[in-house]
């Protein structure tokens, strides 16, 4: 009897052990731990649970989110599904946190607005002005909330699960988690775009018509 008791103790341990180091390698577990590190502003250990060892691919995004670490304070999020093919998973997502697209608009637009009150105000800098609204907008008691569904998509590299981090193939997740920033400054960068086109649509065909022969005006 006591010998069986034994044995049964032993397979307690022994199974316990094992399902502990297998919950503990699980797309889900990974998930979980990253965006605790983020709701807390720590990329850099956010980065360990990442294939390319940072929040974002993207320099050019990743400098301004890193410089507004706190717009991640107020995140909550429910992990729902998780699909496993080789060493690719995919986990469904539904989180809620500070809508970013409508602050970031907003701090543009008023930007700019103060930028021309202040036209010839050499004490006013525009990107200080812009840096403190952001902290501010952030930081508000009252802030509007935004809920997100996204995929989160992970690979296993040396038998861990890990965040893909790449904007092009983890869009959807990235743009949620940022409260939908990367679309509002796709949107931003877009209407730039469109506006100088329109302005250079103008300047070539008046330069044209300017430069066409009298008898043909």
């Amino acid at each position: 009897m006591r010998k069986l008791i034994c044995s049964l103790l032993a397979l307690i341990v022994i199974s316990t052990t094992f399902s502990g180091c297998n919950f503990s390698n699980t797309p889900e577990h990974t998930i979980n731990n990253a965006l605790q590190a983020l709701k807390a502003a720590d990329f850099k250990t956010y980065a360990t649970y990442t294939v390319e060892g940072k929040f974002m691919d993207s320099e050019d995004t990743m400098d301004p989110i890193e410089n507004y670490g706190e717009m991640f304070h107020k995140l909550s999020y429910k992990l729902t599904k998780t699909k496993i093919a080789g060493n690719i998973a995919s986990v469904n997502i539904e989180l809620s946190t500070i809508d970013m697209s409508k602050i970031l608009i907003e701090v543009i637009q008023e930007s700019f607005r103060q930028t021309f009150a202040n036209a010839g105000n050499e004490s006013f800098h525009m990107n200080t002005y812009a840096k403190d609204l952001f902290h501010k907008k952030i930081n508000a008691k009252k802030v509007e909330m935004k809920n997100f569904s996204a995929q989160v998509k992970l690979k296993k590299v040396n038998d861990k699960w890990l965040i893909i981090s790449d904007e092009k193939k983890n869009e959807e997740y990235l743009n949620a988690v940022t409260g939908g920033f990367l679309e509002a400054a796709d949107r931003i960068n877009q209407g730039f775009s469109d506006e100088e086109g329109e302005d250079n649509n103008e300047f070539d065909e008046n330069f044209k018509s300017d430069g066409e022969p009298a008898e043909n005006q």
